[in-house]
């Protein structure tokens, strides 16, 4: 079978004693069920297996279940199908994930009652599959059991996205995932700048169970802001959002995977949406010339904006972009006058986390309140949607004013002077970054040690009188091996509020890759605001 020579076989067992076997003490079997011809399925709270003449030919981790789906076949035979994407050896070493299959058919009763038993042993295998993943990587997890309805999700497509083949990429690589796995998606290709922005800040969200972004990390940026201009904010941003890495710029997609323990790649990424929990991501609110605006992963001022932005015009090569636009920017080398402030991390005692137990719960009722329908045996889940309508997930907008969104306690109003206890650098810079997360793209770090989630805001910077070009060179280097942040010339501090005042004229400043205005710009961090979809496991004790 299929899984037979991914890992190394289990042992012979006797189907009698299966429960009490030696070998599988550790492993409770949860039911078992024997066909003709001597094959049986069996479910424990690790796998589901399959064992023919009482010696198991092919098994999958709960953990790595895609999906469940039934085959009517021959007469009264039904096909019971497990579709799953475990890990597996390469031939020249290390492990990759590939697809897999497990099979077993039931066909010792009349066509009717091997329809019940096959829909039956579905439900079990995904209800076991859903609390096996709860456990292990929902950090929200509040003993609400799971169930096999189908989840839903709005799915946003940028078709601008990296090499401008996301819808293309979504269709024929992630779309049949998520049918093997069950998941309804109702999907909208966003067709200008701001779409998403104002669709998810209208968007029904109790209908969802969450918001899927295939894009880069721009989109992402849009849907945070919607959901932070909503009269329902604190609610709506523990709206757990996945991240479909289609975009030139995957900086959160490469974060979640590096911290998986994955390689990076659009199946991989789909495993964290279906087989992952829900786990927390920050969110920092930033003040600048022109408002107030959201952002939850990267802040640059000097070159590596400067290569983000100059180098759209490059954007139909995909990710080669950023290595023609630094190239490009290295050789220029533009540096920037202006002054430097921030609070570091524990310059005073830390601000306070949100109420994270109300907020689990306030999740776990949104995602289970809802009653959803049932899928037919051979449905397609995917519906598309471009409607602005109510009955399509759009509340109207008479019933929404955009609030102020969480306090600052940590920032000043942008024209008054910083607190006393921060620090203060002035001169000339030739990089200022701000970062909660490890990667800035895919192969470039930015903080080897950073976690989405983390609570920290890591500030490294390089000014311009210490940095040759020679060195933005070898600095491009390191960032690709991690090791940038150990050159002499870099400096990184923790910090949980900052500001830069540039005294220079023209410039770029990026949140999230995107350009805000020129000119003075301070943030702080609000720890754990937000929500993740992702197969992160979660620590030990964790307080929920």
């Amino acid at each position: 079978m299929a899984m037979a020579s991914l890992a190394i076989p289990d042992p012979v067992v006797s189907l009698k004693t299966f429960p009490e076997s030696e070998e599988l003490k550790d492993v409770s079997c949860i039911d078992s069920y024997e066909t003709s011809g001597g094959c049986c399925i069996v479910l424990s709270s690790e796998k589901v297996s399959v064992l023919r003449r009482k010696r198991v030919v092919s098994y999958l981790l709960l953990e790595d279940v895609l999906g469940v789906e039934l085959t009517n076949i021959k007469g009264s035979t039904v096909e019971l199908t497990v579709h799953g994407f475990p890990k597996a050896k390469k031939f020249f070493g290390g492990e990759a994930r590939c697809r897999a299959k497990l099979t077993h058919r039931f066909d010792s009763q009349e066509v009717t009652e091997n329809v019940r038993l096959a829909e039956e042993w579905k439900k079990k295998i995904i209800i076991q599959s859903r609390q096996t993943i709860q456990e292990k990587y929902d950090w929200y997890c509040t003993g609400v059991p799971p169930n096999a309805d189908p989840r839903k999700y709005l799915v946003l497509i940028n078709p601008a996205g990296g090499k401008g083949k996301a819808v293309s990429i979504y269709r024929t690589q992630i779309l049949p995932l998520f049918k093997l796995a069950g998941i309804e998606c109702s999907t909208t290709v966003t067709e200008y700048a701001g779409h998403a922005q104002s669709l998810v800040k209208y968007y029904d969200l109790t209908s969802i169970d969450g918001i899927i972004i295939a894009s880069g990390d721009g989109l992402l940026y849009e849907v945070v802001n919607g959901l932070m201009e909503r009269s329902d904010w604190a609610s709506a941003i523990t709206t757990p959002v996945g991240i479909l890495p289609t975009g030139s710029g995957n900086a959160l997609c490469s974060s979640l995977l590096y911290e998986a323990g994955e390689e990076y790649s659009i199946a991989n990424a789909v495993l964290q949406i279906v087989c992952g929990g829900v786990s927390p991501m920050d969110v920092l609110t930033a003040h600048t010339t022109k408002g107030t605006k959201y952002f939850t992963l990267l802040f640059n001022w000097g070159i590596i904006a400067d290569i983000d932005i100059e180098s759209e015009k490059y954007r139909r090569l995909g990710e080669k972009r950023f290595t023609i636009g630094g190239i490009a920017c290295i050789i220029k080398k533009k540096s920037h006058f202006g002054r430097l402030f921030y609070l570091r991390k524990d310059a005073n005692p830390d601000i306070s986390l949100p109420d994270v137990c109300d907020a689990s719960q306030k999740v776990q009722e949104e995602l289970s309140d809802h009653e959803s329908k049932p899928m037919e045996l051979f449905s397609s889940p995917d519906t598309t949607s471009h409607s602005t309508d109510k009955s399509q997930g759009i509340e109207t907008r008479e019933n929404n004013s955009t609030s102020n969104g969480p306090s600052t306690p940590l920032i000043t109003d942008l024209s008054d002077p910083v607190p006393s206890n921060w620090d203060k650098i002035e001169g000339d810079f030739v990089n200022i970054n701000f970062t909660t997360i490890s990667h800035m793209a895919r192969g470039l770090f930015t903080i080897k040690e950073a976690r989405v989630g983390c609570g920290t805001i890591y500030l490294v910077y390089a000014k311009s009188a210490d940095t040759s070009r020679l060195d933005l060179f070898k600095i491009m280097d390191g960032m690709a091996k991690g090791t940038y942040t150990e050159m002499s010339m870099m400096h990184v501090v923790e910090v949980k509020a900052f500001r830069i005042e540039p005294e220079d004229d023209q410039g770029l400043l990026t949140l999230d890759g995107e350009e805000v205005p020129y000119g003075p710009l301070q943030a702080q961090i609000h720890p754990q605001l937000g929500r993740v979809l992702g197969r992160r496991p979660k620590p030990q004790q964790t307080k929920l």
